[in-house]
């Protein structure tokens, strides 16, 4: 058996079947708390939580300690939760792991076990991970809560702007997580709390998203990134004069324009080689949950040969170094390396 997703968490918490242990883990963070707090709630009444509820840092407690807790009967009321939160549950020796077995295979009807994983990592990487994935599923419910696609963050938002008493076409909500330039689930709903709270009830659109949000600088390296790459100087002179005249780190630009660079050239060499765009997020562990990135800029680099690339990425690296080495004037070094990129880019023709 495979480990379960948000469909089915959502339904054996609404139908109360929620005995036995859980291990929640992946990359979305906001799922894991959401789910892990409802299946919390659901198994401890509030008014008996003080008796019934236990919670453990899994880097200070033992497995001594969670063995007890599963054990102990219900105070006042039917059932009883253990919360245990971040225990390296991969990395544990023979003794230990079969003592988690033993544990997992264990667990008293009234008890609901919850092993809560913080990290992003999938718990997916080696032989041990696999196995602690495996122990849950036979035993309980191993429940894998990742990152959504850009269509299903869209999709997600429609429905909350809705339960906002407003409205968003998925074309707009599509818009607004390209804007974003973010797949974070908790910036995209703060976005919509804000954007529902100006709409006052009306249907949210595309010039409500452009006031009231602003973009990243990682958005805004990106489109500098997608001007350069289309031979439209004007409007990427026009973006790097916004950032700043918002008075943005150059350092930080520099560092979201190199990331869009590096970003295409994984992805050109990739599929240059074969494999799918998406290839360096099992590679590469900073993409882990952020493949959205490998995928924005697919297209751009289908426009643009390695040499290309690698001649781009050279200029980058110089103006880097140049920024990082001198007291030099910033913005010059900034128009100079546009202009630098532009001759590149144009060297393709």
């Amino acid at each position: 058996m495979a480990a379960i997703g948000e469909k089915d968490i959502k339904a054996l918490i609404r139908n109360g079947d929620i005995g036995g242990a859980f291990l929640f883990f992946g990359t979305e963070s906001y799922l894991k708390e959401f789910y892990s707090s409802k299946l919390k709630d659901k198994a401890v009444s509030p008014d008996f939580a003080d008796f019934n509820y236990h919670f453990f840092d899994g880097a200070s407690c033992t497995l001594e300690d969670i063995e007890q807790a599963v054990e102990a009967f219900p105070m006042m009321s039917s059932n009883t939760c253990v919360f245990v939160k971040d225990m390296a549950v991969d990395s544990l020796d023979e003794d230990s792991y079969e003592k988690l077995e033993k544990i997992v295979s264990d667990v008293p009807d009234y008890c609901t076990l919850i092993f809560y994983i913080g990290k992003a990592d999938s718990l997916k990487k080696t032989a041990k991970a696999k196995k602690v994935v495996s122990l849950f599923t036979k035993h309980g419910n191993a429940v894998e809560l990742n990152k959504k696609t850009a269509y299903e963050l869209a999709k997600m938002l429609v429905g909350a702007a809705q339960k906002r008493d407003s409205s968003l076409s998925q074309r707009n909500a599509e818009y607004l997580v390209s804007v974003s330039y973010t797949h974070d689930m908790v910036t995209l709903l703060n976005e919509i709390d804000k954007l529902s709270a100006y709409a006052e009830g009306r249907e949210i659109t595309r010039a409500d998203i452009d006031l009231m949000c602003v973009k990243t600088i990682e958005a805004n390296a990106f489109d500098l990134t997608k001007y350069i790459i289309s031979d439209n100087f004007d409007k990427a002179y026009e973006t790097l004069n916004m950032l700043f005249a918002q008075r943005a780190d150059v350092m930080m630009i520099m560092g979201a324009v190199i990331s869009v660079f590096v970003d295409i050239y994984r992805v050109k060499v990739s599929v240059s080689a074969g494999y799918r765009d998406t290839q360096p997020a099992e590679i590469f562990s900073n993409y882990r949950g952020r493949e959205f990135k490998l995928t924005k800029v697919s297209r751009q680099a289908s426009a643009l040969s390695v040499r290309v690339l690698r001649q781009c990425l050279d200029e980058l690296h110089r103006a880097d170094t140049l920024l990082k080495s001198s007291a030099v004037d910033n913005r010059i070094v900034m128009e100079e390396l546009l202009v630098k990129l532009f001759v590149a880019i144009q060297s393709r023709k």
